[in-house]
């Protein structure tokens, strides 16, 4: 395990987080529930996003605020708008698709349901090393280290996306 990983980890946008991390059959469902943080409100715009302005995607980089914050959930779902607009036949839609999978394992596992999270972990981790063998840093992401790390931190319970802060103009301290 990384040792040097930061705790709690770095913000990347300012974007405020959601008001409870939603977890299935436990919280009200972020958007159909009237109690849910989401209820009511407008989807977000979605730019098409491009790999290689990550940096600029604010959505891409509350997608990680997200993740490294634990709202798995919400993670999944900001990934899934710009994946949505991503080309079908792009190295970005293949980790964006990645990212989406181990998402909803990390939730898997909160969950207790350790099947579907060994599932789509082996799905979500297929995907990031078929993009790994084109890049090894994709979206300031460290790929191919980030992979090899994912079972021993995953054991851990500290699986957080530190993307490359010197690329990520849009850093901010945390607050």
């Amino acid at each position: 395990m990384n040792s040097s990983i930061p705790q709690p980890p770095p913000r990347y946008c300012k974007r405020p987080l959601p008001a409870y991390r939603h977890r299935p059959g436990r919280t009200p469902h972020p958007v159909l529930d009237p109690k849910g943080h989401l209820y009511g409100l407008p989807e977000a715009a979605v730019e098409p996003f491009d790999a290689r302005r990550w940096n600029d995607s604010e959505a891409y980089l509350f997608g990680v605020d997200l993740w490294n914050q634990g709202y798995f959930w919400e993670a999944h779902e900001a990934w899934e708008g710009i994946w949505k607009e991503t080309p079908s036949d792009s190295p970005a839609r293949l980790f964006l698709q990645g990212m989406i999978q181990l998402a909803a394992a990390l939730l898997q596992r909160e969950m207790g349901k350790l099947s579907g999270m060994h599932s789509l972990s082996e799905k979500g981790l297929k995907k990031l090393r078929r993009v790994s063998r084109r890049q090894s840093t994709f979206c300031g992401l460290d790929l191919k280290k980030w992979i090899s790390e994912f079972p021993e931190n995953l054991k851990a319970g500290q699986i957080y996306l530190l993307v490359s802060r010197q690329d990520a103009k849009n850093a901010t301290s945390g607050e």
